[in-house]
């Protein structure tokens, strides 16, 4: 028996999910390393 449309769809979003939530943890993070560097006015 072959999945359902709704399955099938369900399992293209999850990854979709992930990949935005990786996404926004690495732009946080880049942030993160920026700020500090910024606030000393240094060039790393």
């Amino acid at each position: 028996m072959a999945p359902s449309t709704h399955a099938l769809t369900r399992r293209l979003k999850a990854p979709e999910a992930k990949t935005a939530t990786l996404k926004k943890m690495d732009v946080e993070h880049m942030l993160n390393v920026a700020t500090p560097k910024e606030m000393l006015g240094k060039n790393f």
